[in-house]
């Protein structure tokens, strides 16, 4: 049995290599996924040789976590920064949350002109 050490370095030319993955996909308005097997044999041709295992935990530490989003043994989602974060409280998104900002200003500015008038 082999035992590999994840080091500082590994982490750092994963992070490097998700960052590259992840601008090129905005360069080229793709998908931001890849999938595992591909980002393996990626990490493994830039001298990180790892495990899915030990690519998952990888994921969930920083500076990793900042960068992928989600993966599972098919397919690792990056984070999109041009998309909104969404919260555990289901915030709506923000096209229909700007509409409920609006409406609520007309209504009230509909409010004030009616009192204004009597």
């Amino acid at each position: 049995m082999r035992i590999f050490e994840f080091t500082d370095v590994s982490s750092t030319k994963l992070a490097a290599l998700s960052q590259f993955l992840l601008g090129r996909a905005r360069d080229t308005s793709a998908r931001r996924t890849i999938s595992t097997e591909a980002f393996l044999k990626l990490a493994r041709e830039l001298g990180v040789n790892l495990t899915l295992d030990q690519l998952i935990n990888a994921s969930q530490q920083p500076p990793l976590s900042n960068i992928i989003a989600t993966m599972n043994q098919e397919e690792v989602r990056f984070i999109d920064p041009t998309e909104p974060a969404q919260d555990a409280d289901n915030v709506p998104s923000n096209a229909a949350h700007d509409q409920q900002i609006v409406n609520k200003m007309a209504k009230r500015a509909g409010k004030n002109a009616i009192s204004a008038l009597k």
